[in-house]
């Protein structure tokens, strides 16, 4: 029992009271174990977990290894950011202020502002109506 108490608390890294029960916590619910513990109650609780940590590392490579294998195929990856309509239209008035004269496809707005491909065609749609823009010729 003391050799087991021992092993507790070095795993938990501080000393346990006589009359103190561990406990493991599962998100915000703690649980406690039960006494005296057991190797085989800390493997109960871990094993989920470590299983869990094993499953989530494999599909860790496989994502790596399908992003890796499109890279090399050629396709472009492009990180869209979550934004409101308003702070996009913003963001693209900002663009066009800052290179007045040049001709800015809305594929190099999304892929530059980091904004969906179809919120941009849908703003960058309005502000022609509104005159705000003018299209290329």
């Amino acid at each position: 029992m003391k050799q087991i108490k021992k092993e507790m608390e070095q795993f938990l890294g501080y000393p346990i009271d006589k009359g103190e029960q561990p406990m493991v916590y599962f998100g915000e619910e703690a649980q406690y174990l039960s006494s005296p513990v057991t190797r085989y109650d800390l493997l109960t609780y871990i094993k989920p977990l470590y299983e869990e940590i094993s499953r989530n590392k494999e599909r860790i490579k496989e994502l790596e290894t399908d992003f890796n294998k499109s890279n090399e195929a050629g396709v472009k990856t492009i990180v869209v950011e979550e934004m409101s309509k308003d702070n996009a239209i913003a963001k693209i008035k900002e663009l066009f202020d800052k290179y007045p004269n040049e001709s800015i496809y809305p594929s190099e707005i999304a892929e530059k502002l980091h904004i969906d491909y179809d919120l941009v065609f849908e703003i960058v749609e309005d502000l022609l109506r509104e005159d705000e823009i003018e299209m290329a010729t």
